[in-house]
């Protein structure tokens, strides 16, 4: 089964190169372009994972995350991308360079996501499942 990705931003074309590209990777992805989508979208999909477009601005990188953290499965990762600072990413759990590109954002989606199933498995393994 394909992991769901929330692409959340407000550049449509920008969104669109996103999920062109994470959905070339493999990935299931759900678009968001506000944050009663957002909601929407952990209400309705099993999201693994939410990208954050650079043009968000810092504050609303921040509620989005947290708004991430609290409607959507538990410890869901959020990646930030930014512009010019990593600062930018508010308070994402990894930020990325929108310089860097789509083949980088694919790349460090799967990193995240298999870190968060390494811990996922030893949590089960110390709970004695």
């Amino acid at each position: 089964m394909a992991r769901k990705i929330l692409n959340v931003g407000t550049d449509p074309e920008q969104v669109k190169l996103r999920d062109k590209a994470l959905v070339s990777a493999g990935y299931h992805v759900v678009s968001a372009t506000n944050l009663l989508e957002v909601i929407k979208a952990c209400e309705q999909h099993d999201i693994d994972l939410a990208v954050l477009g650079h043009v968000l601005n810092v504050n609303e990188k921040s509620r989005i995350t947290s708004t991430v953290r609290s409607t959507c499965k538990r410890n869901t990762p959020v990646l930030a991308l930014y512009q010019t600072s990593p600062s930018e990413a508010g308070n994402a759990d990894a930020a990325l360079s929108v310089q860097e590109g789509n083949d980088a954002l694919v790349k460090t989606v799967a990193r995240m996501l298999e870190s968060r199933q390494k811990v996922s498995l030893k949590r089960k393994a110390r709970a004695g499942h």
